[in-house]
């Protein structure tokens, strides 16, 4: 709980990591149209990292995950961004996910044109299926009970915190 909420705190009123300088420092850029109309496809896709501003799932994605990124995307030529959000794989323009107060990183990928074609026809079947609920479920218990690994004491105590204060409150209350 104090970790979690500092972390809250930084993130609510972009301090630390999640200062824009920081952000901009570290390859990422306000979410706008002027900032991102350099992008050329010659031969290569990108690959879009989002840091969401205002948004507590995407806070919540950033703890557990102790990363400055809640969501990826995949951009492809026509600047088109396929993405799985909680309501499924979907498609959008470019235009579309830049929202002026989140940030985003590119980093193109290069592809040949028979693999560009393959990625694209393999991106267009996943629209319309469902988000990987279960795996994104699972993939956040065990990074937050650091069982994949990586031991992270902030967790740790924020999870005995919790367990003390629930105890606390179902004893006494």
């Amino acid at each position: 709980m104090i970790f979690s909420m500092i972390d809250l705190a930084k993130y609510t009123f972009q301090l630390g990591e999640y200062n824009p300088n920081r952000l901009n420092e570290n390859g990422f850029k306000l979410a706008t149209i002027d900032n991102f109309e350099y992008l050329q496809f010659n031969d290569c896709i990108y690959i879009l990292t989002f840091h969401t501003r205002f948004s507590l799932f995407s806070w919540v994605i950033m703890w557990v995950t102790e990363s400055v990124c809640s969501h990826s995307a995949m951009l492809m030529p026509g600047s088109i961004v396929f993405h799985a959000v909680s309501k499924g794989v979907i498609e959008n323009k470019l235009e579309e996910v830049l929202d002026d107060k989140s940030y985003i990183s590119a980093i193109s990928i290069p592809v040949k044109k028979d693999e560009l074609d393959k990625i694209m026809k393999f991106q267009k079947a996943q629209l319309g299926k469902g988000y990987n609920w279960v795996g994104a479920i699972k993939l956040g218990f065990l990074e937050l009970f650091s069982l994949n690994g990586k031991f992270r004491i902030r967790h740790t105590i924020d999870l005995i915190l919790i367990i003390l204060f629930g105890y606390v409150l179902v004893k006494y209350f």
